[in-house]
């Protein structure tokens, strides 16, 4: 098959199959979230692969062991390592450093295991301006080849 005719023939299926993506990144899903912030307001932020926005909030969320007050200072005064539920905020610093925001405690920085996910709902996936770029690239290879 010549290149052009593979283009007649499959072009419409892939636009169909873009379209079809499309259309899913922009229907609300539930998603499990490992990192996520503002969890217990409807403007929350989910980060798994991709960044959702999620206008239903979170629920069930990560716990996080090892974790210090974020303003301890380490001067003589050393309280022992607690395990927090992160219900506001779960985020990495490093590999082995994450903040956890506990809307009864604070906020921590936390060295030892985490464990769960947040489950947060109505999310939407944001378009990145590089995914966009090349949608919009895909989309205009649907004309017919000169030779």
């Amino acid at each position: 098959m010549r290149p052009a005719s593979f283009l007649r023939v499959f072009a419409p299926w892939i636009s169909l199959a873009l379209s079809t993506c499309a259309a899913s990144i922009n229907s609300p899903t539930v998603e499990q979230c490992p990192f996520y912030t503002g969890a217990n307001t409807k403007t929350a932020t989910c980060t798994t692969s991709f960044e959702f926005h999620c206008k239903g909030g979170c629920q069930s969320f990560v716990e996080a062991r090892g974790c210090l007050p974020a303003d301890n200072n380490t001067g003589g005064n050393s309280t022992a390592p607690t395990t927090q539920t992160c219900d506001v905020e779960f985020s990495m610093v490093t590999p082995r450093i994450n903040t956890c925001v506990s809307s009864a405690h604070g906020k921590f920085s936390c060295k030892g295991p985490s464990s769960g996910f947040a489950t947060c709902s109505q999310c939407t996936r944001v378009r990145e301006p590089h995914e966009l770029a090349e949608h919009v690239s895909l989309r205009t290879v649907q004309r017919p080849l000169p030779w």
